[in-house]
């Protein structure tokens, strides 16, 4: 099971807005990796849910994805920005419900 959703937003930092129009990814599914966190066939726990949150190198304009570096200020070690977010939030997930909101 995959459900996703897909939208333009903003980023803030410190209360600050420093990007809009990010093209945002959230997707939840089961749970994918083990207790040490390795990824591999047989692995998955279906009774386990994990949120995956991203954001990447995109924004949206009316004329569809263009590139663009997220502004994370995180500096890899090869001395460039990481161009990308991507967080999994793993736990007690729960949804409820059998749809995402729907601005029309």
């Amino acid at each position: 099971m995959v459900l996703y959703h897909c939208l333009g937003g903003a980023i803030y930092v410190d209360g600050e807005m420093v990007d809009d129009n990010r093209i945002i990814h959230i997707m939840v599914s089961e749970r994918t990796r083990d207790a040490d966190y390795q990824v591999g066939f047989g692995v998955a726990q279906p009774d386990e849910l994990e949120i995956h949150l991203a954001m990447p190198p995109a924004k949206a304009s009316p004329d569809g994805p263009v590139p663009s570096p997220v502004p994370t200020g995180v500096m890899l070690p090869n001395g460039a920005e990481q161009p990308f977010i991507h967080v999994n939030f793993y736990g007690n997930a729960e949804l409820q419900g059998n749809r995402f909101y729907n601005a029309n």
